[in-house]
């Protein structure tokens, strides 16, 4: 699955509450991301981020879009 630069720019503003971050940052998240979920299998359009239970991951076309958290 694919990990959009959206999904791991709004992962380090939601999750770590970042503001300033660099490209390397983004892609290091983005890298997290993808080890994280490697043993996910998804049926829906969300479900929860295995390390980080407060938020969702929201698919479309195979990619993961964005996340958000899990109150929203």
């Amino acid at each position: 699955m694919h990990i959009t630069y959206h999904a791991a720019e709004r992962f380090l503003q939601r999750v770590f509450h970042l503001t300033v971050y660099s490209k390397a940052e983004v892609y290091r998240a983005m890298k997290l991301i993808s080890r994280d979920i490697a043993d996910v299998h998804h049926r829906s359009k969300n479900f929860i981020l295995p390390s980080f239970p407060e938020f969702h991951a929201i698919v479309k076309e195979n990619a993961i879009v964005t996340v958000l958290p899990k109150h929203w």
